[in-house]
């Protein structure tokens, strides 16, 4: 499995919620560093993407672009849904799309 099928299949099983496939996939001292806070380990990564998805129910990603080779690199993808609860400031029902990189 080359370094593209891998993040497929990341972004596959976080987009179906399948918080026990996920944690079979990724290193039990898992450490994610969302934008300036401080790394978190897998619970954590679960809970947030749990309570992210409340608000994002139809969410899912799509991977723009890889940039590297088979074996290590990166890729920008997005995230794609309608957003369903209070988002800061104002409620909206819009679709969304957010880019990001990895």
């Amino acid at each position: 499995m080359d370094i593209r099928e891998i993040a497929r299949n990341l972004y596959a099983t976080i987009d179906a919620r399948d918080w026990d496939r996920l944690a079979g996939l990724v290193s039990p001292d898992l450490a994610v560093h969302l934008a300036s806070a401080n790394p978190i380990g897998f619970d954590d990564w679960r809970k947030s993407l749990t309570e992210f998805f409340v608000g994002f129910p139809d969410g899912h990603h799509i991977i723009d672009d890889y940039i590297g080779d088979a074996d290590t690199g990166g890729h920008a993808r997005s995230l794609s849904g309608h957003a369903h609860r209070h988002l800061p400031r104002r409620r909206t029902e819009r679709k969304l799309r957010l880019g990001c990189c990895d």
